[in-house]
């Protein structure tokens, strides 16, 4: 993990500015990190934000991957997948059995769980609030990884029950009018983007420039 961090350098930029306004804002405990569509690198940027936030601001981080289109963080952190998040909801499993603290100080991580009949089922349960309310009292920030915001009805449905949302987005992969829809989206459901992150950024230099190189 300390090695795919030190590769994910770029990502780790490319959160400060929401971890920026992320800390100015007291109330802001629980985030929700998604995507507009698949493959634009949701799941590193709640892994660089939540790392990002125990190791600088010395808080206590969970981070929480409710992405059930393809959950990632057991295999990120070397963990079983379940039981998880799902089976905390679902089955009324103790939070703090399926909680696994991490390598790094003042992060923890809980998977996603038992893969359930619908993911749906997760979000849709009179538990969830609950449950994202218990864990947001016991840490300082709560980070929740998502799948992509129009692939998964349910992502939606989480929004509303965070405190605000980072939206990742691919350069030049990713069209405004897409990025537009997924923001109206989420305003209509009482969701409160933070703010965007952009991964893969490519930077050009004019080709006179490259004889100084």
């Amino acid at each position: 993990m300390r090695s795919w961090l030190r590769r994910s350098q770029g990502a780790l930029a490319g959160v400060k500015a929401s971890l920026r306004s992320v800390s100015r804002e007291e109330e802001t405990r629980s985030v929700l990190v998604a995507s507009s569509v698949s493959k634009e690198g949701a799941s590193t940027t709640a892994v660089s934000m939540a790392y990002a936030l125990a190791a600088l601001g010395r808080s206590r981080v969970l981070l929480v991957d409710g992405n059930y289109d393809a959950p990632q963080l057991h295999q990120l952190f070397n963990l079983p997948i379940g039981p998880g998040f799902s089976d905390v909801v679902t089955r009324d499993v103790d939070p703090q059995s399926v909680i696994h603290a991490s390598e790094f100080k003042g992060l923890d991580v809980m998977t996603s769980g038992s893969a359930p009949d619908r993911s749906l089922d997760v979000f849709e349960s009179d538990q969830f609030d609950p449950v994202i309310d218990a864990l947001e009292q016991s840490y300082d920030y709560l980070i929740m990884d998502c799948a992509p915001f129009l692939k998964a009805s349910d992502t939606l449905l989480a929004a509303q029950s965070f405190d605000g949302v980072i939206l990742t987005i691919r350069c030049e992969s990713t069209k405004r009018e897409v990025v537009n829809l997924v923001q109206s989206k989420i305003a209509k459901v009482g969701g409160d983007v933070l703010g965007v992150v952009l991964n893969r950024r490519r930077f050009y230099l004019p080709r006179f420039l490259y004889g100084w190189l």
